[in-house]
């Protein structure tokens, strides 16, 4: 096939007697440098119309609207900026010629060179990428797998080993949903239980029952017993009945019981202290001419009278503990008054 030489210098031209190159043909061309002759006879509306169209590229080169402008578009194809781009062009406008006929001959072969080898790939691509699918689903199947073994819970992983299961058997049971492994675990528990175990268990029932209403019943009468206890405790304390509770939790160790006792008896130590004041205060006034008969005890009792005048169903007991819890201060006096007659003669 002949070969075209382009872009050659020719610095000097010599005459021989013969030529090296026998049959060799050479034509000298004078270059053009006005306008290209594959420009010519298109104006530059007409260029830009071609370009709109795809008749020629955006640029309105290459403009291609008959065979006679395509085969000047094939022996142009050096002189393009982008030759791989102008060659698809004149590709794509040839065949919408119906002239592919006129393309050069390796332009053909190497197109379908081109597509042989780009489906070749293009298998080759697939074939890669349904290998590393199928081994990418078969890891993440693993791993689910995995991941629902560790989800199962104690009494599940229980039953496995109680069955002794295989590592995929294992994994075929935790693929099972919640309500099937819950089953399966119920069968098995069923096809364990001791017939006589049961008719025991359920003979013991009704006991069982009597036991926890005895129990309850029995922490009813304690707590009722520890009431009294401690509301008793409370009044021996000099504290108002109705904070035996209280006394109660902070002997069981409740901190802010605790907290609430002492600031309660440290009033009480308080109205104690404003009692002895009072007393001494009384004891002079009974110096100078008192009547002797207002000590706090016979005050406490006078209350205590004002209530049985008002509820005479009150005993004289009951009327004078009612009346100690309405005034703890006389209460106090009264403790204090009995506390200093039985304390050890010569005592401050």
């Amino acid at each position: 096939m002949a070969r075209r030489l382009r872009d050659l210098t020719i610095t000097e031209v010599s005459g021989v007697d013969r030529g090296a190159g026998q049959g060799v043909q050479i034509l000298l061309m004078k270059r053009d440098e006005g306008e290209p002759y594959w420009k010519r006879d298109f104006t530059q509306e007409q260029r830009d119309h071609a370009a709109s169209s795809g008749a020629a590229l955006p640029d309105g080169s290459y403009p291609i609207q008959n065979k006679g402008d395509l085969k000047n578009a094939i022996a142009a194809i050096g002189r393009a900026k982008d030759p791989g781009k102008a060659k698809a062009h004149i590709k794509s406008r040839a065949e919408a010629l119906g002239a592919t006929d006129m393309l050069p001959d390796d332009w053909q072969k190497r197109q379908e060179s081109e597509m042989a080898l780009s489906a070749e790939m293009q298998k080759a691509l697939d074939d890669a990428v349904k290998t590393a699918t199928a081994s990418m689903q078969e890891t993440i199947n693993k791993q689910a797998a995995e991941l629902q073994v560790l989800k199962l819970t104690d009494a599940e992983n229980a039953h496995c080993s109680d069955e002794k299961m295989t590592e995929d058997q294992r994994k075929a049971f935790a693929a099972k949903t919640p309500e099937e492994r819950a089953a399966a675990m119920k069968k098995r528990a069923d096809q364990n239980v001791d017939p006589v175990a049961v008719a025991v268990a359920k003979a013991l029932a009704p006991m069982q029952e009597q036991l926890t209403d005895l129990q309850k019943r029995n922490q009813a009468l304690q707590a009722e017993a520890d009431k009294v206890t401690f509301e008793k405790r409370a009044h021996e304390m000099g504290l108002r009945k109705d904070d035996g509770e209280m006394v109660r939790k902070a002997f069981s160790g409740d901190v802010d019981a605790q907290t609430a006792l002492a600031k309660r008896i440290k009033e009480i130590s308080t109205a104690l202290s404003e009692t002895q004041r009072a007393a001494g205060i009384f004891k002079e006034l009974g110096s100078t001419g008192g009547d002797g008969n207002t000590g706090p005890d016979d005050e406490l009792k006078a209350k205590a009278a004002e209530l049985r005048k008002a509820d005479p169903k009150l005993s004289d007991a009951q009327a004078y503990s009612k009346a100690s819890e309405l005034h703890p201060d006389i209460f106090a006096r009264v403790r204090q008054e009995e506390l200093r007659k039985i304390a050890p003669a010569g005592a401050a």
